[in-house]
């Protein structure tokens, strides 16, 4: 992962600030390289390959790379590669027309800027789902772009449905990508719910599995932990519901043994003044507390040679903006910031993996939303599926950029094996009362992902109903105006 600063301004400006809150994200490395088409700077957080390797890249033609992402499906990286260079070396040997075309259709997750020498060209972009955070900010002088804003400027998010392209007579075009996804609408023949078949109980599991495996695998060992325990290298954000038990079941049966695996669960107290024992008796009664404490037994029971590091973690105080943004961002920004204790010891402890694995996007894929059933409800399967599709061409627009600099403000990266794109096109391909059938009554949400985990052994996970982040934390009672009276676009004020 890095952090990625270019700007086109011809005279000199000072932006000192932001590279300080870039190198928040990449703090293994800082370089600027300084070129007739602009300057580009990058910060590194060492994740791949076994050594570090600087950036920006250069190929011998001259083409500038920053690039913050993973390959994981777009081509093998061999364990030992960083894909940076790898990626650098097929763009530079691409025509103008394939360039163009392959940086339209960049899958993984990432954000770039890209200057070629053939075109005479600066592409800036994210990923078609934009899980990278990338923001620009124009003038009269020319462009800026980073990874993280400086509030004294006006920034707007990078488009993740547009390449950018900078020519060098400043004009900018904007390449329109298509994000659409179209599902399968064949709907049941008999009105009765029926198994899902084995084999696509099987397919599901193989991919889901596969993809995750691309996200733990060969992350590199970090030394410096300052801690006794064994190091770890993945974390699980943590809520005990069935999306993230399930990436914390999968990564157990991938990582070796020998590696702890750290579960970060967050929660909030509203208590004023409250002391060390009162915080974290009320904390334990929010509900994603509970539910953390059941999956890790069921976790426990299914992996019994594995550290599982309950971590909890408890707050106050967090950053302040709308009510809504902050009753979603502040779980993440205490989780990324991974300072808490130890469930069973009570020890203080600090998180030490730099990777963050979540379960963001099995709702939206697998049909997890209450509106999901309100839709089937009110229209049936064609009204369903238009509810399904919708909530996926809106991932390119929704906040997953924001969320990416929320947790990456402490120097760790996340990754989303339920937005990884084999699993979203296979997913698109078989019926939809396979993925959630709601003519059950109660939990058809999600179905062929419940019915893994019973196969699986998580029964009770299977069971848990969806509950909203910012209610399972309890960070929607810290909005600090009154939780009855707060509206989520309500502005909190800064003094």
């Amino acid at each position: 992962m890095c952090g990625i600063i270019f700007h086109s301004i011809k005279q000199p400006i000072d932006y000192k600030d932001l590279v300080i809150r870039n190198k928040r994200r990449g703090p293994d490395y800082l370089s600027t390289k300084n070129t007739p088409a602009g300057y580009f700077t990058s910060t590194v957080l060492h994740l791949r390959g076994n050594a570090l390797t600087q950036q920006p890249l250069e190929s011998d033609k001259g083409d500038i790379l920053c690039y913050n992402g993973q390959i994981f499906d777009s081509f093998e990286v061999p364990d030992e590669c960083n894909d940076g260079v790898l990626l650098l070396n097929i763009l530079s040997g691409l025509s103008d027309d394939d360039l163009r075309d392959y940086l339209l259709n960049i899958a993984d997750p990432c954000a770039f800027v890209y200057y070629s020498t053939s075109t005479r060209s600066t592409f800036f972009g994210r990923d078609t789902l934009g899980r990278r955070s990338l923001l620009m900010s124009s003038s009269d002088d020319g462009i800026l772009v980073s990874s993280i804003p400086d509030p004294s400027l006006s920034w707007e998010e990078c488009d993740a449905t547009i390449l950018y392209e900078l020519k060098d007579d400043q004009s900018l075009i904007k390449h329109q990508r298509d994000t659409s996804i179209k599902l399968n609408r064949m709907i049941p023949e008999k009105d009765t719910v029926e198994n899902i078949p084995c084999d696509i109980l099987d397919q599901f599991r193989h991919i889901l599995t596969q993809v995750v495996d691309r996200r733990v695998r060969s992350i590199p060992t970090h030394k410096e932990t300052g801690s006794s325990l064994r190091e770890c290298k993945v974390a699980v954000l943590f809520s005990g519901g069935i999306d993230c038990t399930m990436v914390a079941h999968l990564a157990s049966k991938i990582l070796p043994k020998s590696e702890p695996i750290e579960l970060i669960n967050v929660a909030f107290c509203a208590t004023p003044n409250p002391s060390i024992d009162t915080l974290r008796e009320v904390c334990s009664r929010a509900p994603d507390r509970q539910t953390a404490m059941e999956a890790v037994e069921e976790l426990q029971k299914l992996h019994p040679g594995r550290e599982f590091r309950l971590q909890t973690i408890i707050e106050l105080m967090y950053p302040k903006n709308t009510v809504m943004d902050l009753s979603l961002a502040a779980p993440l920004y205490f989780a990324s910031r991974g300072q808490g204790y130890l469930y069973n010891s009570k020890e203080d402890y600090t998180a030490q993996a730099r990777v963050l694995l979540s379960g963001l996007g099995a709702d939206e894929a697998l049909g997890g939303y209450g509106r999901h059933r309100v839709a089937y409800q009110k229209g049936g399967w064609d009204v369903l599926a238009d509810e399904l599709e919708m909530d996926l061409d809106r991932l390119p627009s929704r906040n997953l950029g924001r969320d990416d600099r929320v947790l990456s403000h402490h120097s760790r990266e996340v990754r989303f094996p339920f937005l990884a794109q084999p699993l979203l096109r296979w997913l698109s391909t078989i019926p939809l009362h396979l993925k959630a059938d709601f003519r059950q009554t109660e939990l058809g949400d999600k179905r062929l992902l419940r019915t893994l985990a019973v196969s699986e052994g998580l029964v009770s996970a299977s069971n848990r109903a969806k509950r909203a982040m910012q209610f399972g934390s309890r960070s929607s009672r810290m909005d600090g105006a009154g939780a009855s009276k707060a509206k989520g676009d309500d502005i909190i004020k800064i003094n």
